[in-house]
């Protein structure tokens, strides 16, 4: 009996035995029916930090606590990773002696991965400063969207039809590469406003939209196109235009929320139209 429950304890340590991650060609090597991940990462060494060599970033799989590794040069760059469908995390970053960051204590979304598709994960930068600290950012919009389109400039035609997000499996295309911007502009009544009302309208606000999008979802690619329109300051009907983006369907309800309970302070008829 001893020995079976040894034989049984070396196996579970072998299955979760860490394991590199597959060395890729590049973005260009990439083939529909590849599952994996791209991961844009920037690294930065500041205010007198120096890193010599190459640094490792590990992944860690939530399903059976393997841990992936990937090789990280100074400087920005996307990389392909193969690795098994599954939930991921970073787990950590090292760079050699006395320069290791662990990574297990961020509350970062999750990286989905998912058979036969090809996951995109926000752009991230790791800024290592002198006194061995580390400072991490994810990219913003215009950043991320940028990432994006050197991302696709360089991956097969055939093989864009297979990337998604890897926060929600969204389907990204490269259309919702464009760089896009938020925009709110109202169409006002061409009489003047009513005695006692502003010339000029007042405007919805999403920033709370965009508070609880974000630690969820921190790659933004395409865009919303919305129009809310309303009477007598009360809303009457959104026309969604168009919604080709990552963004979650929560986030496309907290803005209708907004607008349902958004008063202009003008009482004609005001149309907003919304890019998001």
């Amino acid at each position: 009996m001893k020995k079976i429950i040894f034989i049984g304890a070396a196996l579970f340590l072998l299955a979760c035995a860490e394991k590199p991650l597959a060395p890729t060609s590049g973005l260009e090597g990439i083939t529909p029916g590849m599952t994996g991940i791209i991961l844009p990462v920037t690294l930065s060494p500041q205010g007198g930090a120096t890193i010599t060599g190459t640094c490792k970033l590990s992944l860690q799989r939530h399903e059976d606590l393997q841990k992936f590794y990937l090789d990280v040069l100074v400087g920005e760059h996307s990389e392909f990773v193969a690795v098994p469908s599954g939930t991921y995390a970073y787990f950590d970053l090292n760079c050699g002696r006395n320069q290791n960051w662990d990574f297990t204590t961020k509350q970062w979304a999750p990286l989905l991965v998912t058979t036969a598709k090809v996951s995109v994960a926000a752009p991230v930068d790791f800024r290592i400063n002198g006194n061995g600290g580390m400072t991490t950012f994810f990219s913003n919009r215009n950043a991320a969207q940028k990432a994006l389109r050197d991302i696709f400039g360089k991956l097969q035609v055939d093989t864009q039809n297979y990337i998604i997000s890897a926060y929600n499996k969204k389907p990204i295309t490269a259309k919702m590469t464009q760089q896009t911007e938020y925009q709110i502009t109202v169409k006002l009544p061409p009489h003047h406003a009513k005695a006692g009302e502003p010339d000029d309208a007042n405007y919805p606000d999403f920033k709370t939209c965009y508070s609880a999008e974000f630690p969820l979802n921190p790659l933004y690619a395409g865009s919303i196109s919305l129009a809310g329109i309303f009477k007598n300051k009360s809303l009457s009907k959104i026309d969604l235009h168009e919604n080709q983006s990552t963004y979650t369907d929560d986030f496309y309800s907290c803005v209708q929320s907004k607008l349902k309970v958004f008063v202009p302070n003008r009482s004609d008829e005001l149309t907003y139209e919304i890019i998001l």
